[in-house]
């Protein structure tokens, strides 16, 4: 808890958190931690933050990217094709965030339902890759595919 202490005193939103078991340095499991920050100086101010915390150790604060938020609707079987499975399993394996998804289930069975998916890149060729792989999830499952101009 004393982690996301130091993240919210810099207004910093934690998107996701790693443990990479595969390398250890003096016994100890690294983390990855991914986080939307607002400016540099933000950033200075979390390295310094985290330094100085007694326990944790910052091996790089180098990489960073600036986020695109995409995001589209589905209308279709939704449910019924699990499609949202595969969709979410792809966008998260090319490295890729899902960030929101909201989805509208009416009653009744066998209804088309519809969802609003959000996600979160940080690079164009994820972007892309992303998408084209959505699109041919929706096309597979007689989806129909809302993109939102941002």
């Amino acid at each position: 808890m004393r982690l996301l202490g130091i993240f919210e005193q810099v207004n910093a939103n934690i998107i996701s958190i790693t443990h990479v078991r595969t390398k250890k340095i003096n016994s100890r499991v690294l983390i990855e931690i991914v986080f939307s920050i607002q400016n540099k100086n933000a950033l200075i101010k979390l390295g310094t933050l985290l330094k100085q915390e007694n326990g944790w150790r910052v091996i790089s604060l180098e990489k960073t990217y600036q986020l695109k938020t995409i995001t589209f609707g589905l209308v279709g079987h939704i449910m019924h094709t699990k499609s949202m499975e595969k969709l979410i399993n792809s966008v998260n394996s090319f490295g890729a965030n899902v960030s929101r998804f909201s989805m509208n289930i009416p009653p009744g069975k066998k209804v088309e339902n519809s969802a609003l998916i959000s996600f979160e890149v940080g690079k164009d060729d994820i972007l892309f890759k992303s998408m084209a792989k959505i699109e041919r999830i929706c096309a597979q499952n007689n989806l129909l595919l809302i993109k939102v101009i941002e």
